[in-house]
């Protein structure tokens, strides 16, 4: 009787158990933290990418279009040495803006053989080298042709008779000079050498062929000491027309030059006393445009202490 009523006392905790099981969970799972709700990944799409391989590829096919109707050529691309053979019926113009192209893939299989056999042969290329010669630089002279094209006139153009120009005048010659006969003496311009205070003043001024008068500036006037040398060479090479052997280096010191003023004037200062010639030449102009001129020469020999104001009388040529 015991063992009976034991085990009919445990069978309503049974069921208890199997009725508060479910609430349990409920408040596990009430309790528990709320976990957002997964997404589904998106999907990678290649959208802007195909549209800007369209885009390209658009503007590619019309950029060949352009090529074609502008230098009038089509473009295929082949194996080539440059990347690309280029049939045009405009070559010249083409070059001109594509200089680095040479033709198309024969041509330039032929010179791949040619530069091959060359270095085999190891002689640089004569033919190629005297038909197209490298261009002179700036400032170079230009490569001399061939012999057998040295003293070829050009033919004339067709329709033109050849024009026959006249033989050129043949050049001036300047006479042999001639020898001096006095001697450089030393005694004779050691009194110029010291200097002293003397003056040469005048100026330049000359009577035109329509008898106006005219003072020139910048001109240079000469003086020269008088002595034996100096005589010799104011009387035949200066008054006359004799071409005297080039003078002794010894004399240079003494002889001295100025530029007149504007108002043609001239002065010679911290002279020795003594004689002296003075001299100047020039091109007149013969008339109003100035085109031509008369060549003269001028002269006066002086003689002073302190001061002198020569004047100037033509020389040469004696007659005018």
């Amino acid at each position: 009787m015991t063992t009976q009523k034991t085990t009919s006392k445990k069978k309503p905790v049974k069921k208890t158990i199997q009725k508060t099981a479910p609430a349990r969970d409920e408040a596990v799972k009430a309790s528990a933290p709320v976990q957002p709700a997964q997404t589904a990944k998106p999907v990678k799409t290649y959208k802007g990418l195909c549209i800007f391989l369209i885009i390209f590829l658009y503007l590619e096919f019309f950029a060949l279009l352009f090529i074609q109707w502008k230098y009038n050529v089509s473009v295929e691309p082949k194996r080539s040495h440059y990347g690309y053979t280029i049939q045009r019926q405009n070559l010249p113009a083409y070059q001109k803006k594509h200089p680095t192209y040479r033709g198309d893939r024969k041509a330039d299989r032929l010179r791949a053989q040619k530069q091959h056999h060359m270095k085999r042969m190891k002689r640089p290329d004569a033919r190629t080298q005297a038909q197209r010669p490298v261009p002179p630089k700036h400032g170079q002279a230009r490569p001399v042709p061939p012999k057998h094209h040295q003293g070829v006139k050009p033919m004339p153009a067709p329709g033109k008779a050849a024009v026959k120009k006249a033989p050129p005048k043949p050049a001036v010659k300047c006479p042999e000079p001639v020898a001096r006969k006095a001697k450089y003496v030393e005694a004779q311009y050691a009194p110029y050498a010291a200097g002293g205070k003397a003056k040469i003043q005048g100026k330049a001024c000359f009577t035109l062929k329509d008898g106006t008068e005219k003072c020139l500036a910048g001109l240079e006037i000469y003086i020269n000491p008088v002595t034996d040398y100096s005589n010799e060479w104011y009387e035949r090479g200066w008054v006359g027309t004799e071409y005297l052997e080039v003078a002794d280096k010894r004399v240079i010191p003494f002889n001295k030059s100025v530029k007149t003023a504007q108002d043609g004037s001239f002065t010679f200062d911290g002279l020795a006393p003594g004689s002296y010639y003075v001299v100047t030449q020039l091109c007149l102009p013969t008339g109003k445009e100035a085109k031509t001129c008369e060549y003269r020469r001028y002269g006066t020999k002086v003689t002073m202490k302190n001061l002198v104001k020569p004047t100037l009388k033509q020389i040469f040529p004696k007659g005018s």
